[in-house]
């Protein structure tokens, strides 16, 4: 009688995948959600294969990528193993660390000069939250005009332009504004961001008043990816 052998289990091997980090992922979303309140992005998409991982970024779904992000670990030792690819597929940048990488994208962010989700390095006037209030610290005279936005005592937001961030507020609060926060008062701070020129304040005015009121909770707690799932929705429902 012949004994049966039945060879001894063995784990089947997963299939190799190439994956991001959470630092790169959050510091990949955060330029996202800047580009995409800055009016340029629409959709994203992440590719994870088994030798390199792509973040694709979209300015409307329809079309191919105007930038994509590319990991490929397989290059560490070389040239390096991030790389930026512009939408004809050409390697704009190429290096060891992310950040530089992404370069390319941070001058353009400057240049359409719209930022409307966290201020630049250069910013005029920045917000550090304490407790529930936000406080002004930082001035630079290069910087004069400002975006903000209002929550109001009945939950509506308003959201306005000025040249002089800390008059404008003390007039709201104190009704010589007139208008809409008049009988909404006490109103708050919540939300605010420095531009070299008046166009460039009112243009992100004119931006976050056409946002839905979730947008602009979104805009608030800074979540870019909220926001670039709201835009996205509302891209599809038009």
């Amino acid at each position: 009688m012949s004994a049966i052998i039945t060879p001894f289990p063995v784990a089947a091997r997963l299939p190799r995948q190439i994956g991001f980090e959470r630092d790169e992922l959050t510091r990949i979303l955060d330029l996202y959600g800047r580009m995409v309140a800055a009016g340029n992005w629409r959709d994203y998409a992440i590719d994870l294969g088994r030798d390199v991982a792509i973040f694709s970024a979209f300015r409307r779904t329809a079309e191919r990528p105007e930038y994509r992000i590319v990991k490929d670990p397989s290059l560490r030792n070389k040239q390096g193993m991030w790389a930026l690819i512009g939408e004809g597929g050409a390697v704009l940048k190429r290096g060891h660390e992310l950040v530089p990488v992404l370069a390319p994208v941070e001058r353009k962010l400057i240049a359409l000069n719209v930022q409307v989700c966290g201020p630049p390095k250069t910013v005029a006037l920045s917000l550090s939250k304490g407790g529930s209030r936000f406080t002004l610290t930082s001035m630079n005279s290069d910087w004069m005009f400002h975006c903000y936005l209002l929550r109001c005592s009945d939950g509506t937001f308003y959201c306005g332009h000025t040249d002089d961030m800390e008059r404008r507020l003390a007039e709201h609060k104190s009704g010589a504004c007139g208008g809409y926060t008049f009988r909404r008062r006490p109103v708050e701070l919540v939300w605010n961001d420095a531009f070299q020129s008046r166009d460039d304040a009112k243009a992100a005015e004119k931006r976050i008043k056409g946002w839905s009121k979730a947008k602009k909770e979104a805009l608030i707690q800074r979540d870019w990816v909220r926001i670039s799932e709201l835009a996205r929705c509302r891209s599809l429902n038009r």
